[in-house]
């Protein structure tokens, strides 16, 4: 499974990865959909965190993607040198109205980025699916994937809560059952490591105040 996933979701996660942060939705998207407050995957639920992260960020309703970013990105993406020239020779209309052959090739550049996603999600939700009914070990794999997926589960929040606009006939069920999962057990490692560092932080400030107190200590004997 882990091959599969180097194999078939890493390289389409990297493209649509890049629009994302050349869009600067990756940094928003964390700010505003942090890993404990995302579970249920539903509209309402991403919603009510567009609501309360409109507090403290510009966060829009709707993604917009840069067309001129799709083009840049499908050219460093391009699986042959062909596919590459031909992205280098499209022209691209920013915000542009009307069937101008620059502004249909947005139109197209768009379409194809939306396929990626949803060829993405359903790796995604097929690569969880198998961890699930333990085809494979979700455990095991866990270590090596863990950080990758949550993190490209979370860039697509909006897309997945997208599809859920009502609590029945859900989407993506299985992927958002291993987000949960690896998504527990990560905070869980976290909140012990905290534990564990301000313990030893308590115990470095002891120590110190301790060494300083022997030290005036033993000042004041020899004085006297």
């Amino acid at each position: 499974m882990a091959q599969y996933y180097a194999e078939s979701i890493i390289p389409r996660a990297s493209y649509t990865s890049s629009v994302y942060v050349a869009n600067k939705y990756a940094e928003t998207n964390k700010v505003a959909f942090p890993l404990d407050k995302i579970t249920s995957f539903s509209k309402k639920e991403m919603d009510r965190l567009i609501s309360e992260a409109k507090k403290q960020l510009a966060i829009e309703e709707t993604e917009k993607i840069s067309p001129t970013s799709l083009r840049i990105n499908k050219i460093i993406f391009a699986s042959s040198e062909d596919e590459r020239k031909m992205y280098v020779d499209m022209r691209v209309e920013e915000n542009s109205v009307g069937k101008s052959p620059e502004n249909l090739n947005a139109m197209l550049l768009q379409r194809d980025f939306d396929r990626e996603v949803n060829l993405l999600l359903n790796d995604l939700e097929w690569f969880s699916m198998q961890c699930r009914y333990k085809v494979a070990d979700e455990k095991l794999i866990y270590q090596s994937l863990h950080q990758v997926f949550l993190s490209e589960v979370q860039m697509l929040y909006r897309c997945i809560c997208a599809h859920n606009i009502n609590g029945e006939d859900k989407y993506y069920t299985n992927l958002i059952w291993l987000f949960n999962i690896w998504k527990k057990r990560l905070l869980k490692y976290r909140k012990k490591n905290d534990r564990a560092r301000k313990k030893a932080q308590k115990q470095v400030v002891s120590a110190t105040r301790k060494a300083e107190q022997a030290g005036e200590t033993t000042h004041h004997g020899k004085s006297v």
